[in-house]
């Protein structure tokens, strides 16, 4: 067994050495790329990667803060990683970026092998084109900053894989799901087969993928779809009133370099489709950038990032162009030197011009260490800005009341200074900077303050209310609540 194992592992390596070898410029851009992720998770740290970490600590680490809200799988890869510390945090990363890798080398390949082994190029440049494509200034710059993005992007990038060459590929639209949960809307695409067998399989395959997180969640809250409700209510329906105006500027933004490019291919494909029997293809990529548009459109809060998925069809209908209209043109060494160094300049312009332009999370570095300086880890803080200070606090709750009620109830409350709405009346300030306010009743130490607890429940009340109230316009309301108490318990 020993043997086999050996012979098994060697054989791996050398595989990997070979791919390495043959790939030289692919890997020197993973590498790069890789690099980017790393050096910006050092410089800044955001808000849901907080949460997820905190999520993390808590299923794995005796945590005392969850996010019902969130999606597992990030916080179980991080709970993983964490059990070297905090530098687990940049293990994650380089694990995604590998993943992301693979992911964008299996779709390459396969498209090489169906239709793009037509023109005059080899598969490991067309594997260098498309992962280079891939990798705009605006994936570089979003895929992990806030965690999850390029992680739901590469299972989905291996879903596709898997479902054009027609074999069961739903584990990988699961995966998916529990990584961003607007992914549900790539699930019609596994009934798109003529073999019913091979759908109800698939459909069984998620399900399977997905439902210790829905067990998970009926055990701990009473309802198998609490996570996403509550998802879909915190970023959807408590929002509906102050929606943001659709921005063409984060479409730009988005598309970036490619637009040109991206653009003329989607012409030629559409062009050339039926004459080439490519039309599939076409459909599906154009198909995904659409819905990543209508789903920015439909959600209030919009930011740009939401617009991360349009990085593939852009990539994809790159290529198109690239490999049609370069071919005789411009030879292929001086096409790829000046497509990397197009991309090294633009990318590295973007990502140090988005940092300069983002908050530091210095401030709440600064704010954790005056909270255990002044010895209040056991005390509950409260905070405008709670998510960020409890990753490095674990003690800090969100300030869903006004400040004087946190103070009366032995609270202290940490205010970063965005935040208007509060009096200082009657309290003791701990301590002040030109970013935050750190404040409590007067005489509050850490042995009469309120404690710190565990908190780690939904904030909607009745999720089968939340559910069956998206049927109402189709008069199914009370039909699709009652269905829903058959199984749930709120």
């Amino acid at each position: 067994m020993n043997l086999i194992f050996e012979k098994r592992f060697r054989n791996g390596f050398n595989d990997i050495v070979d791919f390495c070898k043959n790939n030289r410029a692919l890997i020197i851009i993973f590498f790069l790329s890789t690099f980017l992720f790393l050096y910006q998770h050092f410089e800044i740290l955001s808000w849901d990667f907080s949460a997820y970490v905190i999520n993390a600590k808590y299923l794995f680490y005796n945590g005392n803060y969850f996010e019902v809200l969130r999606p597992p799988l990030v916080p179980f890869l991080l709970g993983i990683f964490l059990i070297v510390g905090n530098i687990g945090e940049y293990f994650y990363i380089i694990f995604v970026s590998l993943l992301f890798l693979y992911s964008s080398v299996k779709l390459s390949d396969h498209l090489y092998d169906k239709y793009w082994h037509r023109y005059n190029f080899k598969k490991n440049e067309v594997r260098f084109l498309f992962f280079l494509l891939s990798c705009n200034p605006f994936l570089i710059y979003f895929g992990v900053l806030e965690g999850s993005e390029l992680l739901a992007l590469s299972f989905l990038e291996l879903f596709l894989v898997f479902w054009l060459k027609n074999k069961f590929s739903a584990y990988y639209l699961g995966l998916a799901v529990l990584t961003r949960y607007n992914y549900l809307a790539f699930l019609p695409l596994v009934f798109i087969n003529r073999d019913y067998k091979k759908v109800l399989k698939n459909l069984l395959l998620f399900v399977v993928i997905v439902s210790p997180w829905l067990i998970y969640n009926y055990l701990s809250w009473g309802n198998y779809f609490t996570s996403i409700v509550e998802s879909y209510n915190h970023n959807i329906l408590l929002r509906e009133n102050i929606a943001w105006p659709f921005s063409f500027k984060d479409i730009l933004y988005a598309t970036n370099i490619l637009i040109p490019f991206a653009l003329l291919g989607l012409v030629y494909s559409i062009v050339n489709a039926f004459k080439r029997q490519e039309i599939k293809y076409t459909l599906i990529f154009l198909a995904i950038a659409i819905f990543t548009i209508f789903d920015y459109y439909n959600t209030p809060f919009k930011i740009s990032r939401y617009l991360f998925n349009l990085s593939l069809p852009m990539a994809y209908f790159s290529m198109v162009f690239l490999l049609n209209f370069t071919k005789n043109i411009i030879s292929k060494k001086k096409l790829f030197f000046i497509i990397f160094l197009f991309w090294l300049l633009i990318t590295s312009f973007i990502v140090i011009w988005e940092y300069n332009n983002r908050f530091s999370d210095n401030m709440y570095k600064e704010a954790a260490n005056v909270i255990i300086d002044k010895d209040l880890l056991n005390c509950s803080i409260r905070s405008n800005h709670w998510v960020p200070v409890n990753y490095y606090t674990s003690n800090t709750y969100s300030l869903w009341m006004s400040p004087q009620e946190a103070i009366a109830n032995n609270e202290i409350v940490l205010i970063f200074k965005d935040y208007q709405n509060f009096s200082l009346d009657n309290t003791f300030i701990i301590d002040e900077t030109n970013s935050f306010i750190l404040f409590s009743r007067a005489n509050l130490t850490n042995q009469n303050c309120n404690r710190k607890f565990v908190y780690g429940r939904p904030d909607t009340n009745s999720i089968c209310g939340v559910i069956s109230e998206r049927f109402e316009k189709l008069k199914l309301k009370n039909v699709v609540e009652k269905v829903c108490f058959l199984f749930n318990k709120k």
